[in-house]
């Protein structure tokens, strides 16, 4: 299984709280040419997990809409107050959801909880610094459980180089 990292795109900076801050004008712009450039290394039918924060959930509805993927899911766990494990669950609950086992699932996020995940998944703790980009992404390959240091990184594309492929 591989499971795909991405971060938000560019979001404003005020809104009445936290979670309602939603993509800037040019972050939708940024996001929608970043997310165009990351389906050509996407599999046909990924599952998206997202924050409800509302720009990430916007980056994930952006994803699904520019790939012709299904609509994404949200969870808390990949809200601030998440952990490694309960994104874990939530990951293995979608999986086993579907009709069959998912070749991908993407997980649309904020940062640093992304790039925590990330040296956690592939050394068993958090003493990589992994800095994720906003509109960036990384994917994490998995030839067994989806667990701690188990993963192997197999790409991470910056948001330029993403947009230059869209």
């Amino acid at each position: 299984m591989r499971l795909v990292l991405v971060r938000h795109g560019i979001a404003v900076d005020l809104a009445p709280s936290d979670f309602a801050r939603t993509l800037s004008p040019e972050g939708e712009r940024k996001t929608e040419q970043a997310m165009q450039g990351l389906t050509r290394f996407l599999s046909a039918e990924p599952r998206i997990l997202t924050s409800p924060y509302l720009r990430a959930a916007e980056t994930a509805a952006i994803l699904a809409r520019v790939g012709g993927y299904g609509s994404p899911e949200e969870t808390d766990a990949l809200t601030f107050a998440g952990s490694h494990e309960a994104i874990l669950a939530a990951v293995r609950e979608a999986a086993t959801e579907s009709a069959r086992m998912p070749e991908e699932i993407i997980l649309v996020g904020h940062q640093p909880i992304l790039g925590s995940l990330a040296s956690w998944l592939l050394t068993g703790g958090e003493g990589a610094r992994v800095h994720v980009k906003k509109a960036s992404a990384l994917a994490l390959d998995f030839y067994g459980p989806v667990t701690s240091a188990m993963g192997t990184l197999a790409w991470f594309l910056s948001p330029k180089v993403l947009r230059a492929l869209g």
